[in-house]
């Protein structure tokens, strides 16, 4: 079923010196800021939603870069020194079941902390540019590659990423349910090494 949203919102970038371009690039002396405001309407559940979402991150240096090798695959990777966010958000929720407010509150300071991931791409263009497309390419130069349209373009990828840093975290929830006249809340902390691994999967249909 549709739903019908309505966002505003405005981002600030500010650091102090700025080095490289769009994907890959070294700053200094970050402080940046967003905020938005945005209301929901689900029409199969006949669920209204209006909220707002602030955040704020601060660091001493923040990188990140990214490479591509044709359209076969891209490699990425972020880092952060001294870095700080806070995140704040806060709903009115109108349905049958929930009438009242949601909030939740997060932080989180790193002494370092760096992420990087990757992605192929399969798709017979690709996979024919890696395979009879060197062989024949070395004979018939305009046979190196398929040529791109919607049927060689067309197929799946296949990505991954890992995460590793030190420092801590903290986040704290609440919520009022006047239909139930019930409050939940909650919070949670945690500090020292951490560390994550992420894998996706889709198609390209572009």
């Amino acid at each position: 079923m549709p739903k019908a949203e309505l966002k505003v919102g405005r981002t600030e970038e500010n650091e102090l010196l700025y080095y490289g371009s769009e994907d890959n690039n070294i700053r200094v002396g970050v402080n940046d800021k967003t905020y938005a405001l945005g209301y929901e309407h689900d029409f199969q559940s006949n669920r209204d939603l209006l909220g707002v979402v602030a955040e704020r991150q601060v660091a001493l240096v923040t990188g990140q870069g990214k490479h591509k090798f044709g359209e076969e695959a891209e490699v990425s990777g972020q880092f952060e020194v001294l870095s700080g966010k806070a995140t704040g958000t806060f709903a009115l929720v109108n349905s049958a079941d929930f009438v009242g407010a949601k909030g939740e509150i997060g932080g989180e300071a790193n002494l370092v902390k760096g992420a990087v991931g990757g992605q192929i791409n399969i798709t017979p263009r690709t996979v024919y540019a890696n395979t009879l497309g060197k062989v024949v390419g070395a004979f018939k130069p305009e046979w190196k590659e398929l040529p791109s349209n919607k049927y060689t373009t067309k197929g799946v990828f296949l990505g991954g990423g890992a995460e590793a840093g030190i420092g801590a975290a903290a986040k704290a929830n609440a919520e009022l349910n006047l239909k139930k006249m019930r409050f939940d809340g909650g919070a949670k902390v945690g500090f020292g090494p951490m560390a994550g691994l992420s894998a996706s999967f889709g198609l390209i249909l572009d």
